[in-house]
C-alpha cells in the first residue's frame, strides 16, 4: 500500500470522527424543515396582511375603520416578532447617501408632467383633497410607509417564500398594482413604479429614499391630472362610490380655460364645507 493511500485513509478517518456522517445529515435535515417552516409561517403571514389591506379597500364605514385598526396591529405584530427573530430587512443608513439620486430623478419627471398640465390649464389647485402643505406632508410620510410595506415588510417574507430576490421584487410590484385596482390608471402606474422601487431597493436598500420620490410622483400626478379622470387618486370601493361634481360633469364640452376656472369655484367650494 503506498504512502498517499494509507494518508488519504487515515484522514478520511479523521474527518469521519470528527463530523459524522450522521449528525452532518441531521443538520442538514434540520435546517432545511427549519426553511420551510419558515416559508410556510412566511406564506400565512402574508396572506393575512394582504387580505386586510384589500378589505380596508373595499369596505366603508366603520367597519372600514375597525379592518384599518386590525391591519395595523396584524402587520406592526408580524414585523416586531420578525425583529427578533432577524428576518426583516434593517434600515441602512449608509445607503441614503448613494441613493437620493431617485428624488432628483423623481422631480425631474414630476415637473414636466405639472408644466403641461399648467399650460393645458388643467393643473389642481391647492385646495383638493392634497392641495394644503399639511396634506403634501401626510402624503409623503404615507408614501414612505407605503415603500415600507412593500420593501421592508412584503419583500423579505416573499423573498424568504421564493428563494429568489428577482421573482420577490415582481411579486410585490403586481401586489401593489392590484391594490389600487379598478383605478385602472393608478394600477398600471403602481405596476411601473413597483418594479422600479423593488429593483432600486435590491440595489441601494433604501426605504427612505423611494418614500420620498414616490411622494414626489404621486403629488405631481393628483394635481396634474383631473379628478374626474383619476376619480381623486381613488382606490377600491371608493372609486366606485365616486362622483364627479355637478361643476365638472360637461368637462368634455368645456375649453381649456373653462375647466380651469370651473375646477378652481369646485375646489374653493369644497374647501368650506
Amino acid at each position: 500500500m503506498s504512502v498517499r493511500t494509507e494518508l488519504a485513509k487515515r484522514f478520511s478517518g479523521c474527518t469521519e470522527t470528527l463530523f459524522p456522517r450522521n449528525q452532518s445529515s441531521a443538520l442538514n435535515e434540520a435546517y432545511v424543515r427549519g426553511r420551510a417552516e419558515g416559508a410556510r409561517y412566511s406564506v400565512w403571514e402574508l396572506a393575512v396582511s394582504y387580505a386586510l389591506i384589500l378589505s380596508v379597500n373595499w369596505t366603508s364605514g366603520p367597519i372600514r375603520e375597525w379592518l384599518f385598526w386590525a391591519a395595523v396591529a396584524w402587520i406592526g405584530g408580524s414585523a416586531g416578532v420578525a425583529l427578533t427573530r432577524t428576518r426583516s430587512v434593517q434600515f441602512r443608513v449608509t445607503e441614503l447617501r448613494n441613493s437620493l439620486w431617485i428624488v432628483g430623478a423623481a422631480l425631474m419627471l414630476a415637473i414636466p408632467m405639472v408644466a403641461i398640465a399648467a399650460e393645458m390649464q388643467t393643473l389642481q389647485q391647492p385646495y383638493g383633497p392634497m392641495g394644503c402643505t399639511e396634506a403634501f406632508a401626510g402624503y409623503a410620510v404615507w408614501a414612505i410607509a407605503q415603500q415600507w410595506l412593500l420593501q421592508g415588510y412584503f419583500f423579505p417574507r416573499l423573498r424568504d417564500v421564493t428563494g429568489n430576490e428577482n421573482w420577490a421584487a415582481a411579486i410585490v410590484a403586481c401586489l401593489f398594482a392590484i391594490a389600487h385596482l379598478p383605478n385602472v390608471i393608478l394600477a398600471v402606474m403602481a405596476l411601473f413604479w413597483g418594479l422600479t422601487a423593488s429593483y432600486l431597493f435590491l440595489r441601494f436598500r433604501s426605504i427612505v429614499t423611494l418614500g420620498f420620490a414616490h411622494a414626489v410622483l404621486g403629488i405631481a400626478v393628483a394635481i396634474s391630472i383631473p379628478g374626474p379622470v383619476l376619480h381623486n387618486m381613488r382606490v377600491g370601493i371608493a372609486y366606485l362610490d365616486y362622483r364627479v361634481p355637478a361643476e365638472l360633469r360637461d368637462v368634455s364640452r368645456m375649453t381649456n380655460g373653462t375647466w380651469h376656472s370651473q375646477s378652481r369655484a369646485a375646489a374653493g367650494d369644497s374647501a368650506y364645507r
